[in-house]
């Protein structure tokens, strides 16, 4: 998602050729991907409900931090996966795409790392993955922009 947010400026992507354009819409439609393994797949084994050891206090404290209500949540769910179903898995015959508001999926991962990181106990989950993903987060977009530039 940084890699993806990171090629617009003002609305509008900073590259328009198609190489370009390809990279940035695979950068997005990678993020969604994965967010929906996480967060809306309760049937996949990463879906977070299949690891956090309390799901229920997991969800009052994503909700609290997201500050959005549990309905809420289910309908930005169905909102990521109409995108994935219709735009990425499968090319229906819709002709207008309707790019999904990342906002809410950034800080869902961000919550969900950081309770990952702190309260489960995965023996060996982070050797190789960053303590704090939001200045993983930071460092990736910069890397973008660099190049975007």
């Amino acid at each position: 998602m940084a890699y993806y947010s990171a090629g617009w400026c003002d609305g509008k992507p900073i590259f328009r050729s198609a190489f370009w354009t390809t990279a940035n819409s695979n950068f997005l439609d990678i993020g969604v991907l994965e967010w929906c393994k996480l967060f809306a797949d309760r049937n996949d084994p990463h879906f977070w409900g299949n690891i956090i050891g309390d799901p229920a206090a997991f969800e009052a404290g994503l909700l609290a931090a997201l500050g959005i209500t549990s309905e809420a949540r289910v309908g930005y769910c169905h909102e990521m996966k109409n995108y994935r179903d219709k735009f990425i898995a499968h090319l229906d015959s819709e002709f207008t795409m309707h790019i999904p508001r990342l906002e809410l999926a950034k800080e869902s991962v961000f919550y969900y790392h950081a309770h990952i990181a702190s309260t489960e106990q995965l023996d060996g989950v982070f050797l190789n993955l960053p303590r704090d993903l939001r200045a993983y987060y930071a460092k990736c977009a910069s890397d973008a922009l660099a190049i975007y530039e």
